[in-house]
């Protein structure tokens, strides 16, 4: 909660990516301490926090975003584990893919055409990666995945169309 009373700015490059990497440390702490619902909040915070910033017009960089999937992958798992209502696990894994489809929508091209962008990327890459590292973040937020929320996204949709049957 410190974290979140100051100036974003502070946190100078990728600055959601780090307070989201803090939030996403204390839920995984919750998960581990059986506190389940306070992990599923705290998570849920850090989500609304990132697409709060996006929707004032924020520019946030591919790897905030990529975050925000990861958060919203991981929501949609709990909101099934929990067995919170299927429309909040709908909207929770249908938003990681839309946005994981609009991240790599906008990405540069990889025949190295933008080697300006890839340099900038680099050095922020640098910094934040030594910040993260002694987050210990989970497994689910360290990986590039892009198949696990279009997975969940359809195993969800199966089961819900068994139940239909």
């Amino acid at each position: 909660k410190t974290a979140q009373t100051l100036p974003v700015s502070l946190f100078a490059l990728e600055p959601h990516l780090k307070l989201s990497g803090i939030a996403i440390a204390l839920a995984e702490v919750l998960e581990h301490s059986n506190r389940p619902n306070e992990a599923y909040e705290t998570y849920s915070t850090a989500l609304a926090q990132l697409r709060a910033a996006q929707d004032a017009g924020e520019e946030l960089s591919g790897r905030e975003r990529m975050r925000g999937v990861a958060i919203a992958h991981r929501l949609g798992e709990m909101a099934e584990v929990q067995q919170r209502t299927p429309e909040e696990v709908e909207r929770f894994l249908t938003f990681a893919v839309e946005e994981m489809l609009r991240v790599f929508n906008h990405m540069p091209p990889l025949d190295g055409e933008d080697t300006k962008g890839k340099e900038k990327d680099t050095g922020a890459e640098a910094q934040t990666g030594i910040m993260l590292a002694e987050l210990e973040l989970p497994w689910w937020v360290s990986k590039t995945d892009v198949a696990a929320p279009l997975e969940a996204l359809g195993r969800f949709y199966g089961q819900e169309s068994d139940k239909l049957e």
